[in-house]
């Protein structure tokens, strides 16, 4: 409800398709910014059957929003909805504004095939036998096509390979098919075993056939990093392969240094309830703020976004001062709810964009696709005795002249905020897998 205008001005307001269960009701009346003057507060209840056809109550029960479902499978929506005084005569159900099903019996629902690798926004809006209408709360659903990442080395964590091994991870759905393939043919008897890096594990791996062995990891977060090798135990020794990292729902992974590195072409972002700070290593290939964000803008889950200067995304004002979203610089977001996204696009290489700094407050984005600790990243400034202080959206900082550092890694997807004394720069080095050089 709105101002009314003054303190002995009060208002009704009308709330309806509230379901209530037999017995004692808590309702909860919530304050949002500003003063205010609450006298009193008189509650009258509708009886039911009262012969008033109210608008009909609708939400979509499966599937569960945030799903990962694979590009072209069927999949099933469905809806429940009642009708309080009157019956449904139809249940439809959208994408955003396009039509994409409908079904005028229970169970409301309808077989469904995405098309397209994109985040939709699913809503159901149900209608009457008098042709009134509600629509439900759009849930989101992450499309991605079967996204495979393989590698061949001789490489060997322990042991040797005579003529090496080759390494897939598949994402399908929220699940991750790691293989291993032994390519050695002098070796008998082989089982394998699954290695996790940290915390480390052993698990036995399943053979699909020959010296070919898979595991499935069930229930991974797109955008969140593996690391695993494999232990191929034979008779009379054993090899172990290097650990590769892979980055779930992406074509993405580490590369041994006699394959040509294959660059991430998305980046999955999960962003918490409330404020944060985010940014993005990826150039899309439409950068407006409202493009990139439409997912989120669609379930009404962003309220504002902020960027360095200080301009603001409002959604709901539909007022966008930030323009596109840029790699390297990080950007405040307040949400309604903790959410996930999907960033389509290409990788840019950090050694050509650095990012600039003005003297006092500044907003910034991680520009590697790995975690480096805070102290490595803000090296230069440290050394230069440029930098006050680091933080992140958490509270933890980096503070130099203390020699405090409770933000540890600096993380792919996170900004930080960062205080310097002079204008400069940073500038991320590209990581080369062939020269490692501590």
């Amino acid at each position: 409800m709105s101002y009314t205008g003054a303190w002995d001005s009060w208002r009704a307001k009308q709330v309806n398709q509230i379901a209530l269960n037999q017995g004692t009701q808590v309702i909860r009346i919530a304050i949002d910014g500003g003063e205010f003057n609450l006298g009193k507060m008189v509650f009258t209840l509708a009886e039911p059957n009262s012969g008033t056809n109210n608008a009909p109550i609708v939400s979509m029960s499966s599937p569960n929003s945030g799903s990962v479902v694979l590009l072209g499978s069927t999949q099933t929506l469905s809806a429940s909805a009642s009708d309080n005084g009157g019956s449904i005569s139809l249940v439809e159900f959208f994408d955003g504004a396009v039509k994409i099903g409908e079904d005028s019996t229970p169970p409301y629902q309808i077989n469904w095939q995405p098309s397209l690798i994109k985040t939709y926004s699913i809503k159901a809006i149900a209608t009457d036998n008098e042709n009134n209408k509600s629509t439900s709360s759009s849930i989101s659903i992450i499309v991605n096509d079967e996204n495979t990442c393989t590698v061949t080395s001789v490489e060997a964590e322990q042991g040797t390979f005579s003529e090496g091994y080759s390494v897939s991870f598949e994402t399908i759905e929220n699940d991750v098919i790691v293989t291993f393939e032994l390519l050695d043919s002098d070796k008998d008897g082989v089982v394998s075993y699954l290695w996790k890096e940290f915390p480390f594990s052993e698990a036995p791996m399943n053979r699909v056939y020959g010296t070919k062995f898979s595991a499935t990891l069930s229930n991974q977060t797109p955008g969140s990093t593996l690391s695993f090798a494999c232990k191929f135990a034979y008779a009379g020794g054993m090899a172990v392969t290097k650990y590769f990292t892979y980055e779930v729902g992406t074509e993405f992974c580490e590369t041994p240094c006699d394959n040509e590195v294959n660059l991430p072409n998305s980046q999955a972002l999960t962003l918490p309830s409330g404020w944060s700070i985010f940014s993005t290593y990826i150039t899309s290939s439409d950068s407006d703020i409202t493009t990139v964000l439409e997912p989120l803008i669609l379930n009404n889950q962003i309220i504002i976004v902020k960027d360095n200067t200080g301009m603001a995304y409002f959604p709901e004002l539909d007022f966008n001062a930030i323009g596109d979203l840029i790699p390297g610089q990080g950007y405040q977001i307040k949400t309604t709810e903790a959410c996930y996204i999907l960033i389509p696009g290409q990788y840019e290489d950090p050694q050509n964009m650095p990012i600039a700094l003005n003297v006092g407050w500044n907003t910034i984005g991680h520009l590697s696709t790995e975690s480096i600790d805070a102290d490595v990243v803000l090296q230069n400034l440290i050394t230069e005795n440029n930098l006050i202080i680091a933080k992140d959206f958490k509270g933890n900082i980096l503070h130099p002249s203390t020699n405090f550092n409770s933000i540890g890694d600096m993380k792919p997807g996170e900004g930080y905020q960062l205080k310097v004394k002079d204008a400069s720069s940073i500038t991320y080095e590209y990581k080369d897998p062939c020269n490692n050089v501590d």
